[in-house]
């Protein structure tokens, strides 16, 4: 199917302030990324500088996730 998301991937939506936003823009265009790329780069370069982990409630909640992200593909 077109334009189908990865099952491992969710939506997220949130407000930043515009001058967040243009500088984002920008810096992701300057490294040849989009913005998604470059706001996953930024949150994956943060967790890892902190050791952050996942835990089993994580990994609960992500197997979930992706139970129902193939059910809304198979149903259509």
């Amino acid at each position: 199917m077109v334009n189908m998301p990865s099952i491992n991937k969710s939506y997220i939506g949130f407000n930043l302030d515009v001058e967040l936003v243009a500088l984002a823009k920008r810096e992701a265009k300057n490294r040849k990324m989009t913005l998604t790329d470059f706001v996953q780069y930024i949150i994956q370069k943060e967790l890892d500088k902190s050791g952050t982990e996942l835990t089993n409630e994580d990994t609960e909640w992500i197997i979930e996730q992706i139970r129902k992200n193939k059910e809304k593909r198979n149903n259509g």
